[in-house]
């Protein structure tokens, strides 16, 4: 019984990263976030800098499956490449961490990416049961709820998301898409702003936000 329960607390205790490998994923994680031009090739390279030191990093393999997600749709390497990136740096991060919403949520974004969307809904129900509350899990939710056509609970999910992270341009961005869907234009309009004065890079950006979530 006792090695049981030893065991169960093992498997529940996150995995430290290195100082340097956790260092190199923050700046990855600033030029995924500020997304001005070059700057999601430059994630890249920062998350892939991180996994040579640490090559069982699972947040560093989730974050890189989702900026090989944003070259594939915005041209910055050929798409099937990009895809095949995409996809094993997802799976790694499952099979690194099996309890890592976000990875799940990325595996769950590579499946819809290649057209795959049962097993992608699949996937997301298994970071859904993860942590719900997960921000990247929110924001896929989001959007899945907007597809699904259900517009004033993408609206709602993304008020939570800018009340804890009110510094992302991109949060804010994508909350004035789908309130402009909604027809609230002078809310769409002051949080399209508010993007934009947070990041006045995100212009290209926010117009293939549109385009991806509307589509």
């Amino acid at each position: 019984v006792a090695g049981a329960l030893n065991a169960t607390l093992a498997s529940q205790v996150q995995r430290v990263p290195s100082l340097e490998a956790h260092n190199l994923f923050l700046q990855g994680e600033f030029f995924y976030n500020r997304r001005a031009p070059g700057d999601i090739e430059r994630s890249v390279k920062y998350y892939q800098n991180a996994l040579e030191i640490d090559p069982g990093y699972a947040r560093a393999w989730a974050a890189l499956a989702g900026a090989y997600s944003l070259l594939a749709y915005g041209g910055g390497m050929p798409r099937q490449e990009a895809l095949e990136a995409q996809g094993e740096a997802a799976r790694k991060a499952v099979d690194l961490d099996p309890n890592l919403a976000s990875g799940h949520a990325r595996l769950s974004q590579y499946y819809w990416d290649i057209g795959d969307r049962p097993n992608g809904y699949r996937i997301f129900d298994r970071a859904i049961a993860l942590d719900p509350d997960d921000l990247l899990v929110l924001t896929f939710a989001a959007g899945i709820a907007m597809r699904n056509g259900e517009v004033a609970e993408a609206i709602g999910r993304y008020d939570r998301l800018v009340a804890r992270e009110p510094r992302s341009a991109a949060y804010h961005a994508n909350r004035g898409v789908f309130l402009q869907a909604a027809g609230r234009f002078d809310d769409a309009r002051a949080a399209l702003d508010k993007a934009r004065e947070l990041n006045p890079d995100l212009g290209p950006e926010l117009d293939l936000a549109v385009a991806r979530i509307l589509v």
